[in-house]
């Protein structure tokens, strides 16, 4: 049995509609209404939530009790277990953020079993002072210029300083910047190739410290073949005729 930490808050409330709105209905489309005292504290915090949240359904099994909550286009969800059901509600969205927490009265709770099995909805908003809203985090659609939706498939590409990879099924986007940006200013041409560095010389890579040693010739002989020279902060490699 869980200890009340302070029950007169919950006596206080029983009566009172909180955390729902005094002047929302309880009662569901199909005639089953919610206790006053089931449903005894809120903090709802939908990732991208600008309007009020609201109860929009309660199913119910045998074995659990599914309640849905809705800000705009934003849904969140928890399901608890019967007959002993935590009075601890998290809810989440459906790709699994966290959305808030319901503070119910577990043998409340344990009653929804008397309602017949199926969707039970309602329309029940919470009151202000229970929802956060936020912007949210990340990005979750596309629009064309036109302001339209993009849908099907989508192709994305990563130019300019962005790179586009996939982890875990999410695509990463990371922004480096564009590493030669005032020559992008100052050239006249329309695109710009990334810089190509020299990584291997007939196959050999560099060492350790990547560094790679140029020398003139062989050791043993005294007509080297190869030229090395500096000219215009270029190094140029030329082959000497015998």
């Amino acid at each position: 049995m869980p200890r009340l930490i302070h029950p007169q808050y919950r006596e206080d409330n029983g009566e009172s509609k909180y955390p729902f709105s005094d002047t929302t209905s309880l009662a569901a489309g199909d005639g089953v209404v919610l206790d006053r005292g089931l449903i005894i504290d809120a903090v709802l915090h939908l990732p991208g939530a600008t309007t009020p949240t609201s109860l929009v359904s309660v199913r119910t099994s045998a074995t659990e009790l599914t309640f849905t909550v809705r800000a705009g286009l934003v849904t969140a969800s928890a399901t608890v277990t019967l007959p002993d059901p935590d009075p601890y509600i998290t809810l989440t969205t459906p790709a699994g953020q966290p959305a808030g927490l319901l503070l119910a009265d577990a043998d409340l709770l344990a009653t929804l079993q008397g309602w017949s099995s199926g969707l039970h909805e309602f329309s029940a908003e919470f009151a202000l002072s229970t929802c956060v809203l936020g912007a949210e985090l990340g990005v979750t659609g596309l629009k064309a210029p036109s302001g339209s939706p993009l849908t099907n498939d989508v192709w994305l590409v990563g130019e300019d300083g962005v790179i586009l990879s996939a982890e875990d099924g999410k695509i990463r986007v990371d922004v480096v910047g564009e590493p030669l940006v005032r020559r992008r200013l100052c050239d006249t041409a329309t695109t710009l190739q990334s810089v190509r560095y020299l990584r291997t010389i007939n196959g050999e890579a560099a060492d350790t410290y990547q560094n790679m040693s140029l020398i003139i010739g062989r050791a043993d002989t005294l007509t080297p073949a190869l030229r090395v020279a500096y000219e215009n902060g270029e190094i140029v490699l030329s082959i000497a005729g015998r």
